[in-house]
């Protein structure tokens, strides 16, 4: 039995970076199961506040600190922004 089977999320993948705001280190049991090996980002920005500009800097930090056996963040995904 597979327990992502029977989650909402069944059939996308899993996250490999979630974003905390408001510098608050908690996820609050949301998606929990599916960012158990994620890359947390915590910024100290507020939500209203989080534009395109800390989202690059989210993703320019989460390419620096990924593990080393991750697949490399999408260089298209990138571009589109």
């Amino acid at each position: 039995m597979k327990v992502s089977s029977y989650l909402y999320t069944e059939g996308l993948p899993d996250q490999t970076c979630s974003f905390a705001l408001a510098a608050k280190m908690r996820v609050s049991n949301f998606l929990l199961w599916q960012i158990a090996y994620a890359e947390m980002y915590v910024s100290e920005t507020l939500w209203p506040d989080f534009n395109r500009a800390r989202l690059l800097e989210a993703l320019v930090e989460f390419q620096k600190t990924r593990a080393p056996l991750r697949r490399p963040a999408s260089a298209k995904f990138l571009r589109q922004l």
